[in-house]
């Protein structure tokens, strides 16, 4: 019986993975997306069949994330690669049981950062282009990921990590606009991190995110944090704590707990073991830039995203 139960269990742990990789949720090279592919197809249609499983026997959408689905003269067609990593991973695996297949799939995809976060949309400010403000340019849509380890903020157009903290790197905080009825006003969450030029080391950056979930992304976080350093014992009775009306009191717990992980010399593994360090894409972002003394600094390249919609 328990047998069973653990292979419903990866079954369904395998269509959750599978979902998230094919909707772009989990961004990963295309090399990786393309050996997930072949795991796919090895698990759902059997070992490869060169009789059976030509190109045209594959649907690049049910394979491939859509940004992979595209022809390009560069490379293969995507049905041509999902056979050849079809192919590959039979004779890899060696013909073995289903379940295997699961496993191995399975522990590629909890290799990735975002593995078992909750994800919420928004969007950020695209940097100016060459014509400056003249033009005004759409905001990039953005899936934010939040697990125990850390944040990550995802292009959602282009399956591209701009964004990715654990949580001993960050600090933030929920903020709604003046004008909460006016249309196209979204709240939003700022993301605070340190610089990560040697040139400026002791600045710090300032993202905004815009969304509609920003208070749910707030509250994911305070509770990922609390979990994490034990402020809150791991209890279904905590999830009735409200702690919203003691918000700056549960703020300086927070930081407290922090850098006492810090302090001890933990390490970063103390609050992450699968999240790495910071990666920025700064060309890709709009933030403010604060030095040592809090004082903001101007940027006349990129317009500063301390404002409201």
């Amino acid at each position: 019986m328990r047998e069973v139960r653990a292979e419903e269990c990866l079954r369904l742990l395998y269509a959750e993975a599978k979902y998230n990789v094919l909707e772009g949720r989990y961004p990963c090279s295309a090399q990786d997306c393309e050996a997930l592919a072949g795991l796919q197809a090895v698990a759902e249609n059997g070992t490869y069949d060169s009789n059976r499983h030509k190109p045209s026997f594959f649907k690049p959408e049910q394979y491939l994330p859509g940004h992979l689905c595209k022809s390009s003269w560069l490379r293969a067609r995507p049905e041509e690669r999902i056979a050849e990593q079809h192919r590959l991973a039979s004779a890899k695996l060696n013909v073995i049981s289903t379940q295997k297949v699961l496993k191995k799939y399975m522990e590629l995809v909890w290799k990735l950062p975002m593995y078992g976060s909750a994800f919420f949309v928004g969007q950020i400010e695209r940097p100016a282009g060459i014509l400056g403000t003249w033009i005004q340019n759409p905001d990039i849509r953005v899936v934010v990921a939040i697990n125990a380890q850390g944040v990550c903020i995802v292009d959602k157009e282009k399956n591209e990590i701009l964004l990715l903290l654990p949580f001993e790197k960050l600090s933030w905080e929920y903020a709604e606009p003046p004008c909460r009825k006016k249309e196209g006003c979204l709240p939003c969450l700022f993301v605070q991190f340190q610089a990560c030029d040697r040139k400026h080391s002791d600045y710090t950056r300032l993202l905004q995110v815009f969304s509609k979930q920003a208070i749910m992304m707030d509250a994911m976080i305070e509770s990922s944090v609390l979990l994490k350093t034990g402020s809150v014992p791991n209890t279904p009775s905590s999830c009735t704590v409200l702690i919203y009306p003691r918000l700056q009191d549960v703020r300086e717990r927070l930081n407290s707990a922090l850098r006492d992980v810090v302090d001890k010399g933990a390490g970063p593994s103390a609050l992450t073991s699968a999240i790495p360090a910071m990666i920025t894409k700064m060309e890709r972002l709009v933030v403010s830039t604060f030095d040592s003394q809090g004082e903001r600094m101007k940027d006349g390249c990129k317009k500063q995203a301390w404002r409201f919609r």
